[in-house]
């Protein structure tokens, strides 16, 4: 299972933007907020189900936020 190349590149700009101006933004119709604290972001994704979590500052962490967001149901999956 995987997701469409520019899916992916669409949300990991999504991304990149909300971690550079935390607050909150819409990606294809879902809430999704970014506050900054000392370590990291808290993330908020509004849906039919609240998720919630953390990611470190780190350079791996618009990866870890994009994945955690697909994984959520942000982003269709397509069948290999």
């Amino acid at each position: 299972m995987s997701v469409s190349i520019d899916d992916y590149c669409d949300l990991s700009d999504f991304v990149c933007r909300l971690m550079r101006r935390p607050g909150s933004n819409w990606f294809r119709g879902v809430e999704v907020r970014c506050e900054a604290y000392p370590i990291g972001h808290r993330w908020t994704v509004y849906g039919p189900k609240t998720l919630r979590f953390a990611s470190d500052v780190g350079y791996d962490e618009e990866d870890y936020v994009t994945d955690r967001l697909i994984r959520s149901g942000l982003l269709p999956i397509e069948q290999d």
